[in-house]
């Protein structure tokens, strides 16, 4: 037998780093804001961000690398080639709710 995987989708923005308005991401879900001090963590004086995962791990995020919101709603870090590898975009879905 052969298989295939599942298409996924996921939400993901954008970290662009700090401009001068501030933190700088491609967009700002409603996801993202209520990640931002309990979930994304800025670090005091740089362009990194550190994202925990739903396991607590610690993730990296520089600028240019996306924070993914998985299915099961939680976030992990890719770099802008992994991203580009796995995901192409799909177009924006006004009511998704995650998972499948």
């Amino acid at each position: 037998m052969l298989y295939q995987k599942r298409p996924v989708l996921v939400e993901a923005v954008r970290w662009l780093g700090h401009g001068d308005d501030g933190p700088s991401f491609s967009e700002r879900p409603g996801w993202l804001a209520g990640a931002l001090g309990d979930t994304v963590l800025f670090l005091d004086n740089t362009d990194t961000l550190i994202v925990k995962s739903r396991t607590l791990a610690k993730h990296t995020c520089l600028p240019g690398d996306y924070i993914v919101r998985g299915g099961d709603g939680g976030l992990y870090v890719m770099t802008a080639d992994g991203f580009g590898e796995k995901y192409e975009p799909v177009g924006r879905l006004r009511f998704w709710k995650g998972g499948r």
